[in-house]
C-alpha cells in the first residue's frame, strides 16, 4: 500500500507532468498495475466494516 504522498506524487506525474504510467512504474519503482489503480481511482472512501449483533 502506498502512502497519500507517493499516490499524490503519481497522480501529478500523470496529469500534470504528463508522464505515462510505464514512466511513473519505472519512477516509483512500483508495478504498472499498481500505478494504474491509483490514477484512476476515483472513491478515496474507505469501507468500513460494521457488524450486527
Amino acid at each position: 500500500m502506498l502512502t497519500m504522498t507517493q499516490i499524490d506524487d503519481i497522480r501529478k506525474a500523470f496529469f500534470i507532468k504528463g508522464q505515462n504510467i510505464s514512466e511513473i512504474a519505472r519512477e516509483f519503482q512500483k508495478d504498472r498495475k499498481t500505478i494504474r489503480k491509483y490514477i484512476y481511482r476515483e472513491d478515496w472512501n474507505t469501507k468500513v466494516k460494521t457488524s450486527t449483533f
